[in-house]
């Protein structure tokens, strides 16, 4: 095997050695996680109502699932911090079909009217 890969094999097998022993936290955080992004790309176009209603279910489920570490309690904490943060304004989108679901895009909206009026 030519050296550079050799090293790109020992580089590779630490990094998944240490990183293993934080699985069981990355496990269900990534499920959570990727579960809230289909709720939220809304594909079935549900209301505001119906898409927070889905959402409080699963902050529901995260509250009573038992947790396995010390480190996944803080990373859930977090996130329910940031998800309170952000509360009042999430769901709007979905009852006002112009309005953007993202920071990027809103952006690109205010910039591109922006741009149309001359500011």
């Amino acid at each position: 095997m030519p050296r550079e890969l050799e090293r790109m094999h020992v580089f590779l097998t630490k990094g998944l050695t240490e990183i293993a022993a934080l699985w069981s936290d990355v496990q269900p955080g990534y499920a959570w996680v990727h579960w809230i992004a289909h709720l939220l790309s809304n594909d079935t176009n549900q209301t505001a109502a119906e898409v927070r209603q889905a959402y409080e279910d699963l902050l529901a489920e995260m509250e009573q699932a038992p947790l396995s570490s010390e480190t996944l309690a803080t990373m859930l904490s977090t996130f329910r911090k940031v998800t309170t943060s952000y509360w009042p304004s999430l769901f709007h989108c979905y009852d006002l079909p112009d309005l953007p679901r993202t920071n990027n895009a809103l952006e690109q909206y205010l910039a591109q009217h922006a741009t149309m009026s001359g500011g």
